[in-house]
């Protein structure tokens, strides 16, 4: 984690993620320049660790996001690479005690820093399938839990917040409009644009 955060500033990673609007420092975002033994196939692709909330000296795990400016089908892979034997774990972890009344939990990480940028406590989860029974614990002491759903062609992203919400009863399902997802609505519409659709 700490080669590819030395890595990230003026990096091709730090530009990809200030066009979304975003800022990947508080994150320890980084840039796979230089990967390390088993981390090749991650070369040139931004750098996602999942920090425990102790800190950025305490990495659960790193996933790895393309970058580059093409069709990820067409090239061959996928959008997202995981390390071998990696388990779906939560993404921003730091926000599940911070002592908000209400949390989001959005589907892909990029749509959590979103939400954090628009002031809501957010975690992540790695893709509709990247949900599991025993996250809902972790989400049972809140008035409220907003299930961010990416509005989509595939309906994916209902499915996801639909998969969620019936395991969390204090959960209210938000779609974004029409072709949106968190990021693509902060950045198109700003801050309050996504907290006005939730209520806040």
């Amino acid at each position: 984690m700490k080669r590819y955060a030395e890595a990230y500033t003026g990096s091709p990673a730090e530009e990809y993620i200030a066009r979304r609007g975003l800022d990947g420092e508080p994150f320890a975002l980084g840039f796979v320049e230089n990967p390390i033994p088993g981390h090749e196939r991650a070369r040139g692709m931004l750098a996602i660790p999942y920090l425990r909330p102790a800190g950025a000296k305490y990495t659960a795990t790193i996933r790895f996001r393309c970058i580059e400016d093409h069709s990820c089908k067409d090239a061959g892979h996928g959008k997202y690479y995981s390390l071998p034997g990696d388990r779906p774990r939560l993404y921003n972890t730091k926000a599940l005690i911070g002592g908000s009344p209400y949390v989001a939990i959005t589907e892909g990480e990029m749509d959590a820093l979103a939400a954090v940028a628009c002031g809501i406590p957010a975690v992540g989860v790695a893709g509709v399938s990247g949900w599991r029974e025993h996250f809902a614990p972790a989400f049972l002491g809140y008035e409220t839990v907003f299930i961010l759903a990416d509005s989509d062609d595939a309906g994916q992203g209902i499915e996801f917040a639909d998969k969620v919400a019936s395991q969390l009863p204090n959960a209210k399902v938000i779609p974004m409009p029409n072709g949106h997802d968190v990021n693509s609505l902060y950045l198109s519409s700003g801050r309050d644009a996504v907290r006005n659709l939730i209520g806040l």
